[in-house]
């Protein structure tokens, strides 16, 4: 069974960035490791009309894909990397997980 993955943030502010775009070599990573094996099906990334609410949509193919995506370590930098951002500029969010 799919899991569902959608992750909101929203800012204060048009003039606030967003997190910073993953690099390079993590999206090369994501996409040799998740994306060719069929483990990550999905991508869908969509900003509000008024520029404020970031949603992120990853479909994966089970939640032992999930699992291990969640407990992969490039992903777990990138995440606190986010985090950090995300925090000292508060950006707020939530992530919901649908089986």
């Amino acid at each position: 069974m799919s899991i569902t993955v959608v992750k909101t943030l929203r800012r204060p502010a048009t003039s606030v960035a967003f997190q910073p775009s993953m690099s390079l070599t993590q999206k090369t990573h994501i996409h040799e490791n998740y994306v060719l094996t069929g483990k990550l099906i999905f991508k869908h990334v969509d900003v509000s009309p008024d520029g404020l609410t970031k949603t992120i949509t990853r479909i994966f193919a089970n939640q032992e894909d999930y699992d291990q995506y969640k407990a992969d370590t490039i992903i777990e930098t990138y995440r606190d990397d986010s985090n950090l951002h995300n925090t000292t500029n508060n950006i707020t969010g939530t992530v919901q997980v649908v089986a």
